[in-house]
């Protein structure tokens, strides 16, 4: 509604200074219920030059990618038709759709500086989607069994609850698979540990990630595996992925200000040229700048070349804490860029990324650079 609004304005404020020209014999057309895989429909919106003047029609614009005007710059003479094609493709735009076409009317021979008379015309209907085939349904194959990922997001992850995700495994062949059991770490359930899963048919399961009980910070990744009695690839392996942190969501501005606030001296550092094989350091600094405690949950390098640890994790207000970051250069070359990710429970930025960035170069100018392993 608020785009037809914005749509209509625009065609008041840039409203013609003669009289109207054109008169279409609809401004909307419904095309009803349509399949997806049918491919492309189409309309013709008739209209008729009311007006003294010979028109054409200058633009159409649709507001979609989806919605192709098709028409054709003819001279109008007063009095007689034109026509203006709207067509619309449903291809993976299942459900409801409201698509709308700015027609520009001008005087002909056109004056590209004249003001146009516009027109809004609208196409509607709901587009139901196309049956998938097994394979898109179920992209990833593993053994007898289809599944649609090996990868599998469950968002955000707090400590004060946990995420279901479920899974559908579906068997293609001709044969019963059973499920026999499922490994992963304590804080992972699945549901049912175990069952049949016939031929051409499909079993559900509902992962269970206790927030409470899960180990790392931040971004973090759990692993799992799904064993049945299949002779070959009986193993499966999945990663579960998301953001596991404090909930704060829930608490008043005034609750946040009694907690812990972290604070960096610097949150990158420039070591301009290295030479290739030798290593620098950095002191990064922060402080609780808060009201409570500050909890250091988590301080990860991204990358085996850099190593770095805090002198301690726990914050009192007004402490300071310090970790030496030592970045390694050997097999780096070129400008680099390395980060250490920092998790903490400050309730209004509890993950901070801080840079170390430099240009790797040889020790002999003449040798070139040992490439990365």
């Amino acid at each position: 509604m608020k785009q037809r609004f914005v749509l209509l304005l625009l065609s008041l404020v840039f409203s013609p200074v003669f009289s109207q020209k054109v008169k279409f014999s609809s401004l909307l057309y419904d095309f009803g219920t349509l399949r997806e895989e049918a491919g492309r429909v189409k309309t013709v919106f008739e209209f008729k030059n009311i007006g003294k003047d010979t028109i054409l029609i200058s633009e159409a614009k649709p507001s979609c990618g989806c919605t192709t005007p098709v028409f054709k710059k003819d001279a109008i003479p007063p009095g007689k038709k034109g026509s203006l094609t709207a067509e619309f493709d449903p291809e993976g735009r299942p459900g409801d759709f409201l698509k709308t076409i700015t027609v520009s009317v001008k005087k002909w021979p056109e004056d590209v500086l004249a003001n146009a008379e516009v027109q809004i015309l609208e196409i509607k209907g709901v587009v139901t989607p196309r049956p998938k085939a097994l394979t898109e349904s179920f992209p990833v194959k593993m053994g007898k069994i289809r599944l649609t990922g090996t990868y599998m997001s469950f968002d955000s992850l707090f400590t004060d609850g946990f995420k279901e995700i479920r899974v559908t495994l579906f068997n293609e062949s001709a044969d019963p698979v059973q499920l026999l059991r499922s490994e992963g770490p304590a804080y992972i359930t699945v549901v049912p540990k175990e069952g049949l899963i016939k031929p051409n048919d499909s079993l559900s399961l509902t992962i269970r990630v206790d927030g409470s009980m899960a180990e790392d910070w931040g971004n973090v990744y759990y692993p799992l595996r799904l064993f049945t009695d299949e002779a070959a690839e009986g193993e499966k392996m999945f990663s579960l992925f998301g953001y596991r942190g404090d909930r704060v969501s829930h608490l008043s501005s005034d609750e946040k200000a009694k907690m812990g606030r972290v604070s960096f001296e610097t949150r990158e550092v420039n070591f301009g040229d290295i030479i290739q094989g030798s290593s620098v350091e950095h002191t990064f600094r922060l402080t609780n700048k808060g009201a409570g405690e500050l909890v250091i949950r988590k301080w990860k390098p991204g990358c085996g070349c850099t190593s770095s640890q805090p002198d301690k994790m726990t914050l009192q207000p007004g402490e300071t804490a310090t970790a030496k970051a030592i970045f390694n250069s050997t097999g780096q070359n070129g400008s680099i860029q390395k980060s250490i990710t920092v998790v903490t429970n400050d309730p209004i930025e509890p993950v901070v990324n801080l840079f170390i960035q430099g240009v790797v170069k040889p020790a002999d100018l003449n040798q070139p650079v040992k490439p990365k392993e």
